[in-house]
């Protein structure tokens, strides 16, 4: 088998190496290739930049300068872009910020407004309160001064009370009332004297109409009995009188008291009640104390306008003033 040898290299030129003819020889088949190719190595001693100038070992740079200029063109164009898309970036970046700082310069603005209007407004409660609180001193005052003077009126109206009820019980020192007596068709004074005889002469006590002062009925309501007010001579014909009444009563049992029948008068058998002409007031106190003493089993009684109750014979009689002094004699009780 025969093998066909390869084809031997050119031979280089004189002085020059077979590697730079057979580079250099493909060069020159290449068209427009942009690569600068040194055509022999650099002489240690030649400097840096200088280059042989020699036409035969020059090398065509056109393409390659050419080149460079679009590159410089593609770069200037990249930075122009660039440059105007950052300027752009940077426009609009200003402008928000100046947009925000002027929402910002409004917002602060209307704050300053609003918290101008709350500081007057502050001023204006503080004001307030130091108003409210000086009148609530003046009513505070003024509330503490009306609470004295109440008690001192109050205190001047007991005085003012006590004194009316003195006057009242001093002018019917002489009274006795009689309660439940019925009332006859054309009643004149006489009548009424003859009822307080009748009594009288049961209690064996002799009444007549020299006796008293004076004689009468009290207003009352319609169908009802109107109590029997006479007025003796002397103190002690009224004491003589009520005394009788309670010994007749005290001897006798509840069917057999002092009553209608007793006296004389014509109709169905009512109990009658003798006892002290009292004030308004004190009758109240008084109908009140018999009640609570019938509930506790209590001796009540009343002796020249003043109440009085005790539990045993032998008990000091206690002197009720008020309905006070009866819730506290209930304590003791």
């Amino acid at each position: 088998m025969q093998r066909t040898p390869p084809k031997s290299p050119a031979k280089a030129k004189k002085g020059q190496s077979p590697a730079i003819s057979s580079h250099q020889s493909k060069t020159e088949n290449t068209e427009d290739v942009n690569i600068t190719v040194r055509s022999n190595k650099r002489r240690l001693n030649t400097p840096p930049g200088k280059l042989d100038d020699s036409p035969s070992k020059q090398v065509n740079t056109q393409p390659v300068s050419c080149t460079c200029m679009d590159l410089k063109h593609e770069l200037l164009e990249m930075l122009t872009s660039w440059k105007i898309d950052h300027d752009n970036r940077l426009t609009m970046w200003k402008a928000e910020q100046n947009a925000m700082l002027s929402s910002l310069s409004k917002d602060v603005s209307e704050l300053k407004v609003q918290c101008e209007e709350i500081r007057k407004t502050s001023i204006e409660l503080d004001k307030g309160m130091t108003f409210i609180n000086k009148s609530y001193e003046d009513l505070l005052k003024r509330v503490v001064n009306l609470e004295e003077k109440k008690v001192e009126n109050i205190e001047s109206v007991e005085r003012i009370e006590k004194q009316i009820q003195d006057l009242q019980l001093h002018s019917r020192s002489a009274t006795v009332e009689l309660r439940n007596v019925p009332t006859k068709d054309n009643e004149r004074t006489e009548d009424l004297v003859s009822i307080m005889s009748g009594v009288g002469k049961a209690v064996d006590l002799e009444i007549l109409e020299s006796h008293f002062r004076d004689i009468h009925r009290l207003p009352g309501k319609p169908g009802l009995p109107r109590s029997i007010v006479a007025e003796f001579t002397s103190v002690s014909r009224k004491h003589e009188f009520l005394s009788n009444v309670r010994r007749y009563n005290k001897e006798r049992t509840t069917m057999d008291k002092l009553n209608t029948h007793t006296i004389g008068l014509p109709g169905d058998k009512k109990p009658i009640y003798a006892s002290e002409h009292l004030t308004a007031s004190m009758r109240k106190l008084f109908y009140e104390c018999r009640q609570f003493a019938k509930t506790h089993k209590l001796s009540c009684w009343s002796l020249n306008g003043k109440i009085f109750m005790r539990r045993n014979p032998e008990d000091k009689p206690t002197q009720i003033k008020s309905e006070r002094c009866m819730s506290v004699f209930s304590n003791t009780v």
